[in-house]
């Protein structure tokens, strides 16, 4: 494994940077910019704001060049760029050749504080977001998962889906998406995540040398903290959202307060559930063939801990694996798991986490993730907690 290698560093105007140098990223840097806005921010009146501004930013002027010129200039240089909106997050990357990445950190921090959105037609990018959605809707895990969330999240900001507004949406209030940039999209409320193979002083000095490290008269942006979800629901939340002859179930419960051995104990569940010996694709696809995709997974949100196994398959089927879903999350209280599948299932951990220590585009989102939970565990260390003695 690779020595951990990172530095955290606050700016002057509480801009958080997390830089990991690595020596074998064949000169290519890899940035990560993070609004902690996401849709449990928004209100009734700003639904759907923070994917939209996700989009807006990318297609307005700025203070310094128009939008034009920052597509000339990414396209010049060869970026790879992507952005995405999650409950919590609004995440804007770009993969640049090293020698770029000056430029690069200039022209975001520039979209981050300097963005004119009013440059920018907001329905026309209403419309591309309706498209989007459309596209999504169309993928029935995704619509079942929304519905899953949903029931599982009730009565926390969580439960609302990324865009709750779909077609036919009102005429935008400007003054009040303006508002909203303007409160969110402030130094405090920003971490930057970057992988590079220049020294640590270089990417430093690029920073305190760009507007990412300017103090602005915005008021700072002050972090409200979410209301824990209090009880758990005895029974299991299971959603089934049907495409034509196929369907795709979503059975899972909520932990409100996991402590850290109960969060390891999901991370190693997941894990055990998933690999190729595992009970699931023994069953499913082994032993009945009745489905080809199926998976567990968690999240974690500040709320509570959602554990979840996700099935895509033909209806006729949805009995069965329903019973047999329900059998796995019974057997959980008194499963047994023999000392070498414990092995067998740590291993299987830790070789993924060299693999993906190995992928940078997953490292720096790790790294940023990390900052955000205020964890910072190093990646490369990560397969020694997951691959601990067995007592």
């Amino acid at each position: 494994m690779y020595a951990w290698n990172s530095r955290i560093w606050k700016s002057k105007n509480g801009c958080r940077t997390i830089y990991e140098k690595m020596d074998c990223t064949n000169n290519i840097s890899v940035i990560i910019i993070c609004c902690q806005v996401g849709s449990i921010h928004e209100t009734t009146e700003t639904d759907g704001f923070a994917h939209l501004l996700e989009h807006i930013l990318l297609t307005s002027d700025t203070n310094h060049i128009s939008c034009t010129q920052t597509f000339q200039q990414f396209d010049k240089m060869g970026v790879e760029f992507n952005a995405h909106t999650t409950k919590t997050n609004t995440c804007f990357m770009i993969k640049c050749l090293t020698p770029f990445i000056k430029t690069v950190i200039d022209i975001l921090a520039n979209i981050m504080f300097h963005s004119n959105i009013e440059t920018r037609n907001a329905a026309v990018e209403q419309n591309v977001i309706y498209h989007e959605n459309q596209t999504d809707d169309n993928d029935s895990i995704n619509t079942a998962e929304l519905k899953f969330k949903h029931n599982v999240y009730k009565d926390t900001p969580y439960a609302k889906p990324i865009d709750k507004k779909r077609a036919n949406q009102p005429p935008l209030q400007s003054p009040l998406l303006q508002a909203f940039y303007k409160k969110y999209y402030v130094p405090n409320n920003i971490i930057i995540s970057i992988i590079s193979d220049l020294p640590y002083h270089d990417i430093q000095s690029h920073i305190e040398k760009s507007l990412f490290n300017t103090i602005f008269s915005n008021k700072e942006f002050k972090k409200q903290k979410r209301q824990k979800i209090m009880s758990i629901d005895s029974t299991i939340s299971v959603m089934k959202e049907q495409h034509s002859n196929t369907c795709t179930i979503i059975a899972g419960f909520v932990i409100p307060n996991p402590t850290p051995i109960e969060e390891y104990t999901l991370h190693y569940l997941k894990y055990y559930l998933n690999r190729i010996d595992g009970i699931l694709f023994q069953h499913i696809r082994m032993k009945q063939g009745v489905a080809y995709q199926f998976f567990s997974d968690f999240e974690h949100q500040e709320v509570g801990t959602c554990f979840s196994i996700t099935v895509e398959t033909s209806n006729i089927y949805i009995i069965p694996l329903l019973t047999f879903i329900m059998t796995v999350f019974k057997d959980f209280k008194n499963i047994q798991i023999h000392e070498d599948v414990m092995v067998q299932v740590k291993q299987h951990i830790k070789h993924l986490l060299q693999m993906k220590y190995r992928d940078i585009d997953s490292l720096v989102e790790y790294n940023m993730q990390q900052v955000i939970q205020h964890t910072l565990i190093p990646y490369d260390h990560l397969y020694h907690i997951c691959y601990q003695s067995i007592n």
